[in-house]
């Protein structure tokens, strides 16, 4: 539980984002993005951007390595965002949520 991290980003008392970490997934100072949902109508407006900057940078003042995120196969929005974000594709697994299998694309950023 102490590596896990949930955020809730406001605009004026309404929760327009959440976004779910887990630190030192699968590896050593590699933490993974379980979640990064914005309101639809706040996006296009370059939150997503500002927010994995944020993301980013306190990921790298806490000594991390690598941000991780899986991306379902026909969440092409979402795969152009990440690949925007300069995340590669490093793997593909299926996963079953509920009674649906799907494909997800695992994506890496290697930070400096």
């Amino acid at each position: 539980m102490k590596d896990k991290f949930v955020f809730g980003v406001y605009k004026k008392n309404v929760l327009i984002a959440i976004i779910d970490m887990v630190k030192d997934y699968k590896a050593t100072g590699e933490w993974i993005i379980g979640l990064f949902m914005l309101d639809p109508k706040e996006r296009g407006k370059n939150l997503g951007r500002k927010l994995h900057d944020s993301i980013k940078d306190w990921v790298l003042e806490e000594h991390g390595r690598a941000l991780r995120i899986g991306v379902l196969e026909d969440n092409h929005r979402g795969y152009q965002f990440w690949c925007k974000m300069g995340y590669i594709e490093v793997d593909r697994v299926k996963m079953t949520y509920g009674n649906k299998e799907h494909n997800v694309k695992v994506m890496n950023l290697f930070l400096k």
